[in-house]
Order: C-alpha cells, then sequence, then structure tokens
C-alpha cells in the first residue's frame, strides 16, 4: 500500500530501481517451497540466551567467537534463535530448508533471488564480518549434518543487482515487472 500510495502521489514517477532496508538479527526458516514454518523471531526477542551460552561453549569461548565472526552471541543475533529453533520446536527446525533473515525474505520474494548482504548478516553471528563468508565453525555447532551451503542465502555486496521485480510481486506493488532490485541493506 505505501509503494502504491507514493506512486498516486507523484504521477509520471518511473521507477528505476529497488532496494529493501530491513530489521536486522530476526530469524524466518522456510520450509522447501519457500513458506514459513513459524513467525519469525525477531530480534528483540530474548528466549534464546542459554542458547547463547551453549554457542559460545560450543565455539570455545568469547575470544574464539570474536576471533570467528568479530561478533559474541548475543541474545538478539540469529545464531541463537536458530540454536533455539533446533532445541525448542525440533520439528519446525527439521521442516525447515532455507534460513534467513527477513530483508532476505522481502528479496527472495521481489526477485526469485535468494541473497543477503554483508551489512544485515554481519548481525547473524555465523558470518565472518571481515572476510564477509559464512563461518563455517560457528555453523557446525549450530548442526554439524546440515547443509549449510544450500540451507544459506548467497552473500552479495549491498549495490549488487539481485534480480528483477517478479510479476506477481510487481502486481502487488502496481509496478511494471522487470525493474532491478538490488541486495540493499542492514537498518
Amino acid at each position: 500500500s505505501a509503494v502504491r500510495e507514493v506512486l498516486a502521489a507523484t504521477p509520471g514517477a518511473t521507477i528505476r530501481g529497488l532496494a529493501v532496508s530491513g530489521q536486522q538479527h530476526g530469524l524466518v526458516a522456510l520450509d522447501e517451497a519457500d513458506r514459513p514454518v513459524r513467525p519469525a523471531k525477531l530480534w528483540n526477542d530474548t528466549t534464546a540466551v542459554a542458547e547463547c551460552a551453549l554457542l559460545t561453549d560450543a565455539v570455545g569461548g568469547d575470544a574464539a567467537a570474536l576471533a570467528a565472526t568479530g561478533n559474541r552471541f548475543l541474545v538478539g543475533y540469529t545464531a541463537p534463535k536458530l540454536l533455539w529453533l533446533k532445541r525448542h520446536e525440533p520439528e519446525r527446525y527439521a521442516a525447515a530448508s532455507r534460513f534467513c533473515l527477513p530483508h532476505d525474505y522481502l528479496n527472495r520474494w521481489l526477485t526469485g533471488a535468494f541473497v543477503t548482504e554483508p551489512g544485515d548478516a554481519s548481525g547473524t553471528a555465523y558470518v565472518d564480518v571481515r572476510t564477509r563468508r559464512y563461518a563455517m565453525g560457528v555453523l557446525e555447532a549450530l548442526d554439524p549434518e546440515r547443509d549449510w551451503d544450500a540451507a544459506l542465502p548467497t552473500i552479495m555486496e549491498s549495490r549488487s543487482v539481485i534480480g528483477e521485480l517478479g510479476p506477481a510481486a510487481a502486481d502487488a506493488l502496481g509496478l511494471a515487472p522487470g525493474v532491478p532490485v538490488t541486495a540493499g541493506g542492514g537498518d
């Protein structure tokens, strides 16, 4: 409705590109058809306090977590939420094929691309903020059996065009399909 309102208020405006800026740290767990298996666990969800301690121990302490990712495991970050899901809702965790952030979910809806960008990904606590790559040691501590390459979005630079606005999203927004969409940024 906001996009349609802006278009109505600016007759003749040309939309040349889209980018999403989204709330960081949330966990969206998707099934094989990219449907959420549960409501998103947002940044302000503090239920994963115990999981922060478990993850910290699993990777060898705070210094090891900082060395692996540039972050400690804080209750608002995504990694503890993922472990919480595995421990407290194992059926939903098992039903999830992919995990992403709310921002990434919106980009998937807009374009069909499954990507994230470094700013948003930095707050997951399973990305090394220096190399902008997934910290496999942390992911293996979360679940050594999961195929993390398939389960997590590709990290692309914020200004990268990740795809074009698809027909269904274009119709919902009142825009023409084919508008370039960039990876965007965190909040």
